[in-house]
C-alpha cells in the first residue's frame, strides 16, 4: 500500500502514534533534500506531535520550508518565542514561521495559499518588537535581519485574528488527498494512453510536451505511413483529471484526435519542430486549448458535442469553417476509441471534425443524424479538408 494511503488510514483510525511512526520512518529513509520536500505531511498530525518532531529534527542548515511547515501545523507564538530565544537553527525557523503567517501571496505554494494559516495567540506589536530586537542581538546575519524587518513591516497581517470554519489540518488533508487522487489519475491515464498509442501506431511517433502549470496537454504526432496517408495528432492530458460528467457523457475521461492531410507540416521532422516558427502548427495549439477547455470551463465534452471557435465570417486559417464536432473514429478497429485505465474506467478518444456555421446550425435544429447523413452523401472523412464543400450550402 502506498505511503499516503497508509498515513490517511492511520489518521482515520485515530492512531496519531502510528501515523507519527510511519511518517518518521518515511522521512528517515530520505536524503536531506527529499526530506524537506515531504515535510508538509506533518501538517496532518495533531499539533503537539508535529511541533515536537520539528523541534527535535531541525537541521543545522535549516531551509525555509521548516518554518512554513511550523506555521501550517499552527505552532503558537509561545513556542515560536522559545525558538527565537534558543538561537540557531531554531531562531531562523521561527522567523520563517512568522513570515509564513502573513496573508496568502502568489509566491507561496498552493498548499500554503489554500490553508492560509493564522498565528494562534498572537503577541501585541510591542511584545513582537522586543522579541525581534532580542533575536537580532543574538543573530546579526543578513537572513535574520532581513526577516525581522519584513516581519515588523507585515506585523498587522502576521498578528491578525481571523476565526476559522475548519482547522488548517482539515483543509490541508482535503488538499493533499485531492492532490494524491490527481497524481493517481494522471499516472493511470499516462500508462494507459502510452500503451494504447504504441499498440495502434507503434513507438515511432514524437511528442510535444506541454508545460502549462495547471492543465498540460501533450500532443503525440504520427507521420504518414504506407497504410495511413495522413498526419495524426493525439492528445495526452485531458484525462489526467475527470470532467464534470453530464447526462450525455459515457465517461469523465476523454482525449482528442485530429487527422491532417499528408505534408501538412511541410518538412518539419518531428512534433518538437512543429511549433517552431511553423505557420501550419496552429492545429496543435487548438488541440491543446480544446483539451484544457473542459477543466477551465467546467463543461463536459462528449460524443456529438459542438464547440464554436469563431463567429462567421471569421474562421480557421484559410477557411470559413467556424466550429468543431466531436465524433468517434471510423478508420480504426472498434476497440480503438475506448482505452481501459486499469481501474474499471475508460478513456474515450474522440475525433475533431471542422464544421461550417450552417452545419453547426443544422445539428442544433435537426439533430446530429441529419448532418451525418449529409456527411455520408458528400463522403466527408475524418481527414481535414478546410476547402471541402459546405454540406449545408443549399
Amino acid at each position: 500500500m502506498e505511503f499516503p494511503t497508509t498515513l490517511f488510514q492511520a489518521l482515520d483510525n485515530a492512531h496519531p502514534e502510528a501515523a507519527r511512526q510511519l511518517l518518521t520512518e518515511r522521512l528517515d529513509s530520505l536524503s536531506r533534500a527529499e526530506r524537506v520536500a515531504e515535510l508538509f505531511w506533518w501538517v496532518l498530525l495533531p499539533p503537539p506531535e508535529a511541533h515536537d518532531w520539528l523541534e527535535q529534527n531541525l537541521p543545522s542548515a535549516v531551509a525555509q520550508q521548516w518554518g512554513v511547515v511550523a506555521a501550517l501545523s499552527q505552532m503558537p507564538w509561545s513556542r515560536l518565542h522559545q525558538w527565537l530565544e534558543r538561537g540557531r537553527p531554531h531562531n531562523l525557523a521561527a522567523l520563517d514561521a512568522l513570515l509564513a503567517y502573513r496573508k496568502p501571496a502568489a509566491n507561496m505554494s498552493p498548499l500554503h495559499q489554500e490553508c492560509a494559516p493564522t498565528l494562534p495567540d498572537p503577541p501585541t506589536l510591542e511584545v513582537l518588537t522586543v522579541a525581534l530586537e532580542r533575536a537580532q542581538e543574538r543573530d546579526a546575519s543578513p537572513r535574520a535581519e532581513n526577516n525581522c524587518a519584513t516581519i515588523l513591516r507585515l506585523a498587522g497581517e502576521i498578528c491578525r485574528h481571523e476565526p476559522r470554519d475548519r482547522p488548517v489540518s482539515a483543509i490541508a488533508r482535503k488538499f493533499l488527498q485531492e492532490g494524491q487522487q490527481a497524481a493517481q489519475d494522471e499516472e493511470l491515464s499516462t500508462q494507459a494512453l502510452q500503451a494504447h498509442y504504441d499498440r495502434f501506431f507503434g513507438a515511432d511517433g514524437t511528442v510535444w510536451h506541454d508545460f502549462h502549470p495547471q492543465h498540460p496537454i501533450h500532443v503525440h504526432h504520427y507521420g504518414p505511413t504506407k497504410n495511413r496517408r495522413y498526419e495524426l495528432l493525439l492528445s495526452e492530458g485531458i484525462s489526467f483529471a475527470p470532467m464534470q460528467v453530464g447526462e450525455h457523457a459515457a465517461t469523465p475521461y476523454v482525449e482528442f484526435m485530429l487527422c491532417l492531410p499528408e505534408g501538412w507540416f511541410g518538412d518539419a521532422p518531428g512534433a518538437g519542430a512543429l511549433l517552431e516558427d511553423n505557420p501550419q502548427s496552429w492545429p496543435v495549439q487548438m488541440l491543446q486549448n480544446l483539451g484544457r477547455y473542459p477543466h477551465t470551463s467546467g463543461r463536459c465534452l462528449a460524443l456529438g458535442d459542438r464547440i464554436r471557435l469563431f463567429e462567421a465570417p471569421e474562421g480557421f486559417p484559410g477557411s470559413s469553417m467556424t466550429s468543431i464536432l466531436l465524433l468517434r473514429s471510423e478508420q480504426f478497429p472498434d476497440d480503438f476509441d475506448q482505452v481501459p485505465r486499469g481501474d474499471g474506467s475508460a478513456i474515450e478518444i474522440l475525433v475533431l471534425h471542422p464544421l461550417y456555421a450552417e452545419e453547426h446550425r443544422l445539428v442544433a435544429e435537426q439533430g446530429l443524424n441529419a448532418l451525418l447523413d449529409r456527411f455520408e452523401a458528400a463522403q466527408v472523412s475524418e481527414i481535414w479538408r478546410l476547402d471541402r464543400p459546405n454540406t449545408c450550402a443549399d
